[in-house]
């Protein structure tokens, strides 16, 4: 985990006995087999877990408290509780003896660092779906946030990375959520990349080559509108609020006022990544979702990607977030098999 100069390191849990670090990106190297099934030494990237911050119980009950009443406290209070370096837009586990507490660490545009506190009580009540602990800490610190404006979303399959950046767009569109009112239109991209053996050129006009890719979002919007609180319904599609294109579309553009999603943004280049980042306009927000464990470009690996690229370059910067999805939302022993894979 880095700080803005890329050169702090936190503490973290791996389960390996081999690490390695390689052109500048930390990785596990781990002996199994390739996508050809020929054994191979595969690198995996290391996304950090949130870091717990143990505050030291004679110096720390004071600023814990102020935390706790304030929901907001001045980083350079607390440099006689803890040693802990933290950085921008990062999540940590505040421990007082048995008490914990969820932040965020935000700077402003002085440079000053500020921890915040997550109060997930009342997101859930915000929010218009039942969400996970992370989901949850996801929406309230990053998704929400005018200030950050790219936002990446990784984990394995079925962890609720696209149905939850849809969801996050869609509340935040006044003809849904009156309370968030902060874009026109969400916007999602996709790279026209197929899982196993390519079914060629496909029949039609460049809609109906495209149609197979659609589906996936579809199905999301279903699950949100059949799931949500909210008494007020729509159809996005209908009411030109959502707009699913290729993401070969994109060059040249510029999107104002918009919610970007940059789906499956595993199978993208880095050179692609910095082509999309550049398509940002005026009030509008990015996020990208993606798993680097199922990378259907043959020319890309799980450390060689730029959805990995943009992760390891940008955190920690105050317009960039990132957090990991561990809980599978799918069926129940979807995990427990993907980690026997």
């Amino acid at each position: 985990m880095y700080n803005q100069e890329n050169t702090v390191e936190h503490s973290f849990f791996v389960q390996s006995l081999d690490i390695s670090s390689r052109n500048g990106t930390l990785c596990i190297r781990a002996n199994g087999k390739n996508h050809a099934g020929k054994n191979s030494v595969e690198s995996r990237p290391i996304f950090f877990e949130i870091a717990p911050v143990r505050f030291n119980q004679e110096k720390g009950q004071e600023p814990f408290h102020n935390l706790k009443c304030c929901g907001k406290i001045d980083i350079d209070t607390i440099k006689e509780c803890s040693n802990q370096v933290f950085c921008c837009n990062f999540f940590y586990n505040i421990l007082l003896g048995e008490q914990q507490l969820t932040v965020i660490c935000k700077q402003n545009k002085e440079g000053k660092k500020f921890l915040f506190l997550i109060n997930t009580k009342e997101w859930r009540s915000n929010l218009c779906m039942k969400l996970n602990e992370r989901q949850i800490l996801a929406c309230a610190g990053l998704l929400f946030d005018e200030n950050i404006s790219y936002v990446a979303l990784s984990g394995k399959a079925g962890t609720g990375k696209t149905l939850l950046a849809l969801l996050a767009g869609l509340q935040q569109i006044a003809e849904y959520d009156t309370k968030y009112s902060n874009f026109q239109r969400i916007r999602v991209f996709r790279p026209l990349v197929t899982t196993g053996e390519d079914l060629g050129t496909l029949p039609g006009d460049a809609n109906k080559k495209f149609a197979p890719w659609v589906p996936p979002i579809e199905h999301n919007i279903n699950v949100i509108s059949q799931l949500s609180s909210k008494r007020k319904k729509i159809n996005p599609f209908a009411d030109e609020l959502l707009v699913v294109e290729p993401i070969s579309w994109l060059r040249g553009q510029t999107f104002d006022h918009e919610f970007i999603i940059i789906d499956d943004a595993q199978n993208l280049s880095c050179d692609d990544i910095k082509t999309i980042c550049s398509r940002l306009g005026q009030g509008s927000k990015m996020v990208f979702t993606g798993d680097h464990t199922q990378i259907d470009n043959h020319k890309l690996t799980p450390v060689n990607n730029g959805f990995v690229h943009l992760i390891q370059c940008a955190r920690g910067q105050p317009f960039f977030g990132h957090i990991e999805f561990t809980k599978c939302e799918r069926h129940a022993d979807i995990e427990a098999l993907l980690d026997l894979l």
